[in-house]
């Protein structure tokens, strides 16, 4: 394996003995039992635009979720506060006006539920589309398959969901497909 790493250009490096160390988006301090969130040097948050092609509930959810996930990286809220300006100038910049507030760790139980087994549906999501497609097809979901149907247990509102799916232009798969 190793040799395989040097025909490619690659190096496998391993530090002993250190007390800070950065993984993925968080440094993990083992001196002071702290974690906090880490960004390369020069990395700039971009996060989708408010305006831009996605489906409602995505936009919407962007702020929270990125409270949740600072939050969730930083050991407690003086070190959230000194890490959110950062993801905040980027929110404004993609023309979010929510601010960041840091979002206490709660230990959850583990409830046990049952698993169902749900069947997806994922069109693809176009704000240009005026026909709520979703809805139709759980509308047809109710007509083809009531409940005097032997299918009903497979096919009903609670195993069948509906997800949409965030897609590039079909036009831009194309151009890059012609580009290579």
């Amino acid at each position: 394996m190793i040799s395989l790493f040097k025909e490619l250009g690659l190096n496998i490096t391993i530090d002993c003995n250190l007390k800070i160390t950065n993984f993925l988006d968080v440094t993990f301090n083992l001196n002071t039992g702290k974690h906090y969130p880490y960004r390369k040097p020069n990395d700039h948050p971009v996060y989708i635009h408010r305006n831009s092609n996605h489906p409602p509930n995505i936009i919407r959810s962007l702020p929270a979720s990125i409270s949740r996930r600072i939050s969730a990286i930083s050991h407690d809220e003086v070190i959230f506060k000194k890490a959110a300006p950062a993801y905040e100038e980027a929110l404004k910049s993609s023309n979010y006006t929510e601010g960041l507030s840091y979002i206490a760790h709660q230990p959850t139980k583990n409830n046990r539920n049952r698993k169902r087994n749900i069947i997806w549906f994922n069109p693809p999501f176009s704000s240009n589309v005026a026909t709520n497609i979703g809805g139709t097809f759980l509308k047809l979901i109710n007509k083809h398959f009531p409940k005097t149907s032997k299918l009903h247990k497979i096919f009903n509102r609670n195993t069948v969901k509906v997800s949409y799916s965030c897609m590039p232009n079909i036009a831009s798969i194309i151009k890059g497909h012609n580009n290579v």
